[in-house]
């Protein structure tokens, strides 16, 4: 994910990076590190804040990056709105409540297929063994009955291991980090989608000691995903009313329909009042749900009269559970290493500054409005940053910041090779001739194959039709609490640190901050001190 994002303090022309980019020149108003003279940290931090980009995904080690929930504001996707007529808008929201439907349908249907498979391969299962066991053959009743369910064991674990690894476990806490920002590779697939059927289905039938509700929550979105997709891999559909769902805001949106109708249809259930009572503080003691599951065991029992009791239950659950742990998929996420944001900051982060945060990182690479196509291909080479700060030089001793160009971006224009033979400015009609939203979609961003010869390295690139102008920028001083709850509430995966104080000679930017940044265990990792306030509250 951080390698998502270039880290630390405005570049400019004056010094060199190690990859051999440029930063400007700093001037007497802006300290080494940085940050402004006028506001030196009062912290003490160590020299670098970390990031470990590795986290389990079902049963496989992955790397993860964040997810780009935020609009894009360049000069093409906002033509490609303000070209956009009322029947393609309306044809936009059609197709969305459409897919919801379809997935909630199909969800259904799934589930349907899996209890009349369970069913039935669980009766063949018994008769057989109550059979052997009226004949009084006791031993082979026991070997057949074991037999039949190690079978069904193997049968599961097999089709995860070969076939589909991040298939593996119930697939929630993944969901989860998903919702919250994090990309979970290779998550929702058509793979993971076929073996987490028929991995359910031969694991609740075995007797293992497991239900059907994170699988087919599971199964939901993984539906949600290929339906909005048009699939995946190389079979993946390119169907032209697809376009409008090849963001990661609507695919968010329609895997959390999948995801609801999984939960909605895990369930049936009896109607005895403590067997109700002991299910529902049992979920609400380990998952730390209240309103929600309160509905679902309303919809469930259809008795009113429960209702009392059952909040009651699980309030008491919840309660004593947060007394003791956290909830037992915040646990497992903390355990695969998923990066996600707690809807709650640490008390110490108020003691915290953004700025002082962005101090402990390395030097952000910016690049200019009309950069060189060499130091573009460079910056791509050298780093796995995903995005870029924009920096624009009107006039001699003056910076600001134009905004945040993606890595897929800079990619496409590479490969198109859309260069310049002069340093210049591009007309709006000029990128629009070569490039479309839809295009810019596309998130390859493998430059392994690109090969430019040296004439085409000395020319130009004009970055302005490309750049997000209007980023989220926080002044450096905000406290690390306040940004952490409008990092999660707007769903960001960049966060721009402006000065305090502008300048001519003060860079326009301090640094950029990412979700790894600002989670308390990397934080506490750069500020360690910091954990005697964390041990206090």
């Amino acid at each position: 994910m951080e390698e998502e994002t270039p880290t630390m303090a405005g570049p400019g022309p004056g010094r060199k990076h190690d990859n051999g980019v440029n930063d400007p020149e700093e001037g007497p108003g802006s300290a080494g590190d940085g940050i402004s003279s006028l506001e030196q940290p009062l912290l003490k931090k160590s020299n670098t804040l970390t990031a470990n980009h590795l986290a389990m995904v079902g049963a496989k080690v992955s790397h993860i990056e964040s997810l780009d929930y935020e609009i894009i504001e360049n000069d093409l996707f906002k033509h490609d709105w303000r070209s956009r007529s009322t029947v393609e808008v309306l044809q936009y929201v059609f197709l969305k409540w459409a897919l919801a439907f379809l997935v909630g349908l199909l969800t259904g249907v799934i589930a349907s297929l899996i209890n009349l498979a369970i069913e039935n391969i669980s009766g063949i299962k018994m008769l057989h063994m109550v059979q052997l066991v009226r004949d009084k053959r006791y031993w082979a009743g026991f070997f057949y009955f074991s037999g039949f369910n190690l079978a069904l064991t193997f049968v599961a674990a097999v089709l995860c291991v070969v076939f589909a690894p991040t298939a593996a476990g119930p697939g929630i806490p993944e969901i989860k980090a998903y919702l919250n920002g994090v990309d979970t590779p290779n998550m929702f697939g058509a793979p993971q989608l076929i073996v987490k059927i028929i991995g359910s289905i031969c694991a609740v039938s075995s007797g293992l000691d497991l239900g059907k509700e994170g699988p087919l929550v599971h199964i939901g979105a993984c539906l949600a995903n290929l339906l909005s997709q048009g699939g995946s891999g190389r079979f993946r559909l390119r169907w032209k009313w697809l376009r409008y769902f090849n963001n990661d805001r609507d695919r968010r949106d329609l895997i959390t329909c999948g995801a609801s109708s999984g939960s909605a249809v895990a369930a049936s259930i009896d109607h005895g009042l403590y067997a109700v009572l002991g299910a529902a503080a049992l979920m609400s003691g380990s998952m730390r749900m209240t309103v929600s599951l309160c509905v679902i065991f309303l919809e469930l029992t259809n008795n009113l009269t429960l209702l009392p009791m059952t909040m009651f239950v699980l309030l008491i659950a919840k309660t004593v559970g947060d007394a003791f742990n956290p909830s037992i998929y915040e646990i497992i996420l903390d355990l695969k290493g998923l990066p996600f944001l707690e809807p709650k900051p640490e008390p110490w982060m108020k003691d915290l500054t953004v700025g002082e945060l962005a101090a402990a990182k390395a030097r952000t690479i910016s690049l200019q409005v009309v950069e060189k196509v060499s130091t573009v291909l460079e910056v791509l080479r050298n780093t796995g940053h995903n995005g870029f700060p924009v920096v624009d030089r009107p006039r001699p001793g003056l910076s600001e910041l134009h905004g945040l160009v993606l890595r897929s971006h800079l990619v496409a224009v590479l490969r198109k090779r859309w260069f310049l033979a002069e340093k210049r400015r591009t007309e709006e009609w000029e990128a629009r001739e070569r490039f479309s939203s839809v295009e810019l979609a596309d998130k390859n961003c493998k430059i392994d194959d690109l090969e430019l010869t040296p004439e085409e390295l000395e020319m130009y690139v004009d970055l302005h039709p490309f750049t997000n102008t209007t980023p989220y920028t926080v002044v450096e001083t905000m406290s690390v609490a306040k940004a952490v709850v409008l990092f999660r509430s707007v769903a960001l995966r960049h966060m721009l640190i402006m000065p305090k104080y502008q300048g001519p000679e003060i860079s326009p930017l301090v640094g950029i901050l990412t979700r790894q940044d600002l989670r308390a265990h990397n934080i506490l990792g750069a500020f360690p001190h910091l954990s005697k306030k964390s041990k206090a509250h």
